[in-house]
């Protein structure tokens, strides 16, 4: 209890100055912090800016109901629950926001070490890699007018108890902070956790203005490892048969959409996804430059994009615009 107590108000006095109305909760163990707050929105008893942080977590949710489970006091696991976007199709840039606070976040942590920025990455849709491996994961959630985002980060977990050699964490990239007679040590939990909650508090408020989202859709393509790269994307089975696709698809990745969606040149064709898994292939090609111009033209854009069925794509790029409203079949996933 003290170790709960402890971290609650460390927590707390660390985000006092930002004067963003958090309501932090602390747990010692828990199965999932998604699941808590999803269910404490199904039943109205989830304020917002609720953040419920849990010292262990045993059966964390990722994509696709994946399970994992990290080693006790090795990681940050958090969620928040924020109010909606006021415009639904801003809903798709509630993981990039995230995303890109946890960038912030890593790079304001590295700046205090001595390390050099832009250490992570962000690998659409929900993860944040460093040197092609996993540090962190995110996961949105809708729960009545609240979206829960659950935010897993890697911070002292070691290459012989990370358990995946595709993983890494803080300590592992070297962010350690200068210790005492027994060397460097990790960083905090709660600074990472601070940190990554600062950055949500300026960022949150861009989803609801036009020239914020601009913003934050330029930060995420500059610090994006998936733009520019050649991509297996493995779409979800509904998405898949919307776009008249098989469910693994091999191209590259051109842009995100103004919503959130990775634009990929699928066999000369540029499709729009808004959900899958998406792995960077290695090997050659793997890291190709931005096409020109010539062969920007050659791949039909904008005229043959396919939408994804359900969902009216306003789709602003670098070379050009297309618009089309669809039908109202279907669902927006994230």
């Amino acid at each position: 209890m003290d170790d709960v107590l402890d971290f609650q108000t460390r927590l707390e006095r660390l985000l006092a100055p930002a004067g963003w109305p958090w309501r932090v909760e602390v747990v010692a163990s828990t199965g999932s912090t998604n699941v808590d707050l999803v269910e404490r929105a199904r039943r109205g008893r989830c304020p917002e800016y609720t953040v419920l942080v849990a010292l262990e977590q045993v059966a964390g949710r990722g994509r696709l109901d994946r399970t994992w489970s990290v080693p006790p006091g090795t990681s940050v696991t958090m969620s928040m629950a924020v109010p909606l976007p006021s415009d639904q199709a801003s809903l798709g840039l509630v993981p990039l926001a995230t995303g890109v606070a946890v960038v912030r976040a890593v790079d304001a942590l590295a700046a205090a070490t001595g390390l050099p920025a832009r250490m992570a990455r962000l690998k659409w849709p929900n993860d944040i890699t460093i040197g092609e491996k996993k540090l962190c994961g995110i996961l949105v959630e809708v729960a009545g007018r609240l979206a829960v985002i659950g935010v897993g980060i890697n911070v002292a977990q070691t290459a012989e108890n990370i358990g995946l050699d595709s993983a890494t964490s803080l300590v592992m990239a070297g962010l350690v902070r200068p210790g005492g007679r027994s060397g460097p040590e990790p960083v905090a939990r709660e600074d990472v956790a601070a940190a990554v909650l600062a950055q949500m508090g300026t960022l949150l408020p861009d989803l609801d203005d036009p020239d914020g989202r601009r913003r934050l859709l330029a930060e995420y393509r500059g610090a994006s490892a998936t733009i520019g790269r050649r991509v297996e994307i493995h779409a979800n089975a509904d998405q898949g048969t919307a776009l008249g696709l098989s469910e693994r698809q091999v191209g590259e990745a051109l842009d995100i959409t103004d919503d959130g969606q990775l634009l990929v040149v699928v066999d000369g064709q540029t499709r729009a996804f808004a959900s899958g898994d998406v792995v960077h292939v290695r090997g050659a090609g793997a890291t190709a430059p931005m096409m020109t111009d010539d062969e920007f033209i050659a791949t039909g854009w904008p005229a043959r994009i396919q939408p994804v069925a359900g969902k009216a794509l306003d789709i602003w790029l670098l070379r050009g615009r297309f618009s089309e409203d669809v039908d109202e079949e279907g669902s927006v996933s994230i």
